[in-house]
């Protein structure tokens, strides 16, 4: 291969990655609720990625019943692009 396949195999593989990452974001945006928690049980809890308490912060909640804030979940999904809730490990 030459200098310039190379270059071009590396722009295709930058964009097939961008890609692959908007998808896991979209479909992980799309799988989880925000809200705003009022159950006092939830409240109370607290975010197991950041240690504080859920109150007052937008959080999602995932199908297996896991709350997190908004702002700690999204921060660790776009790195880890895991399909799993990061406390409990069942497919969100």
């Amino acid at each position: 291969m030459n200098n310039n396949e190379i270059e071009i195999n590396q722009e295709i593989n930058e964009e097939l990655q961008s890609m692959i990452n908007k998808i896991f974001l979209n479909y992980y945006k799309n799988t989880s609720k925000i809200n705003y928690v009022c159950k006092k049980e939830v409240s109370e809890s607290t975010c197991s990625i950041c240690l504080e308490k859920l109150d007052f912060k937008k959080k999602r909640k995932f199908k297996c019943g896991h709350y997190f804030h908004q702002e700690c979940i999204d921060k660790w999904f776009e790195k880890t692009l895991s399909l799993n809730c990061p406390y409990c490990k069942q497919i969100i």
